[in-house]
């Protein structure tokens, strides 16, 4: 695919009030990352409460230091080709020390840096290899017609699938193409419908799901609709296993719906339940369909 992409570094990113928004020309609106954590108020407290304030930030600062590092590893392997050492150069020259510094009674030496390098990408080497890069950590930008409600944001990955190599529950195969991709790295495995601590239904990918399709949107908007985007994949690693999840085109459509009646809600426009939106998308089946690597 020969794409002419837009220049992101007219998209500028700035902080305010702890929060990270962008701006592209005149317009000015908070990541789609921060708006839909205000959609969304998950309730962690019955958490943080069995285990401990102290315990709880730091797995959360563990975990994000953690995720930083796998994208990292991601990138680098798919900027340089699939070139392991190229990619191991770049990774190690662009690391976060903190992490090193974290690791250091594992990593004693440059050759045990390697080795986890290799073990941070073996859960999405897979797929990794039967994709091809459009763009990665591309930065994107979506407003409606009036310039009421936007958002900004940073994309984990676009990229053009081989075609035939993702099969559906059902048997059938994705015809490959163009999707936004997203990396997540979990302490344990992620289903579409899952249960809180107070057994509670919890559907812990529909977040993603809106942020995807988010990044979706910039994509066409950026690009004048030249290539229609309308695909996205969610791969989750997790001790346990990876998962590929799949948003087709129809569940994408209707995720970015409710992101913008989210977003219309954030401005007093009109009212949103999170909790409707969930027990919604279950009845729609659009929790994010599970899908398997096979050969061509």
């Amino acid at each position: 695919m020969n794409t002419n992409l837009w220049d992101d570094t007219e998209i500028q990113q700035y902080h305010a009030d702890g929060s990270r928004g962008y701006r592209y020309g005149e317009f000015r609106f908070p990541s789609v990352t921060t708006l839909v954590s205000m959609l969304e108020k998950a309730d962690f407290s019955g958490w943080e409460k069995r285990i401990g304030k102290d315990k709880a930030e730091s797995i959360r600062a563990d975990s994000a230091l953690r995720g930083t590092t796998v994208h990292l590893a991601i990138e680098t392997y798919l900027r340089c080709g699939g070139d392991m050492n190229k990619a191991f150069e770049m990774f190690y020259q662009n690391v976060n020390h903190k992490w090193l510094a974290l690791k250091s009674t594992e990593l004693k030496n440059l050759d045990d840096v390697r080795v986890e390098f290799k073990l941070l990408l073996l859960p999405f080497k897979d797929f990794l290899n039967i994709v091809f890069p459009v763009a990665i950590e591309k930065k994107v930008f979506w407003r409606d017609r009036d310039g009421e409600v936007g958002f900004g944001g940073t994309a984990d990955c676009f990229l053009e699938v081989a075609e035939g190599r993702l099969q559906l529950p059902d048997g059938s195969k994705l015809p490959g193409g163009l999707v936004v991709a997203d990396w997540k790295n979990h302490r344990s495995k992620k289903e579409p419908k899952s249960f809180k601590w107070n057994k509670e239904p919890y559907y812990p990918l529909l977040r993603y799901a809106l942020q995807l399709s988010a990044y979706a949107a910039g994509f066409n908007y950026l690009t004048d609709s030249r290539y229609i985007l309308n695909q996205a994949l969610l791969i989750c690693a997790s001790p346990d296993a990876t998962d590929i999840y799949y948003f087709s085109p129809k569940a994408l459509a209707w995720h970015f719906e409710m992101l913008v009646e989210g977003l219309r809600a954030l401005k007093g426009i009109q009212p949103f339940d999170w909790i409707e939106f969930e027990a919604l998308a279950n009845e729609g089946g659009y929790l994010g369909c599970p899908v398997q690597i096979v050969d061509s």
